[in-house]
């Protein structure tokens, strides 16, 4: 594995740090000023949040749901500008167990554009 794609997957690393950590700024400081996160499925979290509004739906989400966990399954850069996370989540609106690819665009060693994928649309648990 090259330094590059070491650090890409880092990168993401550091960002769930933060967010769990309560550092908002740290976090939002990962990401492009311009940058999108993608929610797919039927939910209420449907949609396309620009970063900051995504930063405030996972602080809100986290206060809500103070027993949710997620379980890194795994992780893999793809090239230099892409890293792929799959986890599973617990203790979300659903009871048992969310599966979800979590996509992340990387450029200028930034955080430009990211999606998550559930393998049940109806809803994140």
């Amino acid at each position: 594995m090259t330094e590059a794609r070491v650090g890409l997957e880092q990168l993401v690393v550091d960002f769930f740090g933060r967010v769990r950590a309560g550092d908002r700024v740290g976090a939002r400081a990962l990401w492009a000023p311009d940058a999108v996160w993608h929610i797919t499925g039927s939910h209420h979290l449907t949609g396309d949040h620009r970063i900051d509004a995504y930063l405030d739906l996972l602080g809100e989400w986290f206060r809500d749901h103070p027993d949710y966990r997620g379980e890194w399954v795994s992780s893999q850069s793809h090239g230099d500008d892409f890293v792929v996370v799959h986890a599973r989540t617990t203790g979300g609106d659903r009871p048992g167990t969310a599966t979800v690819l979590l996509v992340y665009r990387v450029a200028d060693g930034l955080l430009q554009e990211g999606w998550a994928l559930f393998a049940d649309p109806r809803y994140p648990a």
